[in-house]
């Protein structure tokens, strides 16, 4: 089983399309794919760039290191920080890193639109940022493309429960009761040979649906956060 991604290449309506910067359109792109936002994710990642900081531009070298391009709380940035341009390092100020931390979130919270709740908390903004990311919406080209993983080889060591750090006893009582699938077994039990890792959601813990609408993986024992 190979993992698959989507790949989007969007062009924005006439009125955005000089307004988003190729990197930041580039990131939110890459962002959507990754996190499964699909088409309204792109837009969606796009308007709240710019009514947070216009893509950059309205803010300061300070305020961009401390909050971002897309303005993502220290809770939220704490929780689900992701290395989004793959340089090895996880900065706020880069379009990449940012764009992938909130469509991380906006996943995690189930759909759109709770997503962007939780970024602000509040009704008029997840508003806001729809009614901008519509003006904005375009035409993308989307594909399903292999996602480059390398995956271990069998191994008969179990797992190192010293390295592994369960969120709940849900993920532990799924393990028991063996409705994982074994290569996610395998997976934790390679990992935690010689890393430390931290399981924030298995499969009792996870919404039956991804935020596009798919059954997810995790609703049958195949995936692991």
């Amino acid at each position: 089983l190979i993992p698959k991604r989507q790949e989007l290449v969007c062009t924005p309506s006439e009125q955005a399309r000089d307004a988003i910067p190729e990197e930041f359109l580039g990131a939110f792109q890459t962002a959507a794919g990754r996190y499964e936002l699909g088409e309204d994710g792109v837009w969606a990642l796009a308007a709240v760039a710019r009514l947070e900081s216009d893509y950059g531009r309205g803010m300061s070298p300070e305020q961009m290191r401390i909050r971002g391009p897309l303005g993502i709380d220290e809770e939220n940035w704490q929780r689900f920080a992701v290395d989004g341009d793959g340089d090895g390092k996880v900065k706020r100020e880069s379009p990449g890193d940012s764009a992938a931390t909130l469509a991380r979130m906006i996943w995690a919270s189930g759909d759109l639109r709770a997503g962007l709740f939780q970024h602000n908390h509040a009704s008029w903004y997840v508003d806001e940022v729809t009614e901008e990311a519509e003006q904005m919406a375009g035409k993308c080209r989307v594909r399903t493309v292999a996602y480059s993983v390398v995956l271990p080889g069998p191994t008969s060591a179990p797992i190192n429960w010293e390295n592994v750090e369960l969120s709940n006893s849900l993920e532990l009582l799924d393990i028991q009761q063996g409705v994982i699938d074994p290569r996610i077994l395998v997976l934790i039990a390679a990992i935690s040979q010689d890393h430390t890792i931290r399981i924030s959601s298995l499969r009792s813990d996870h919404s039956q649906y991804t935020s596009s609408g798919n059954v997810s993986n995790h609703y049958f024992g195949r995936a692991m956060d």
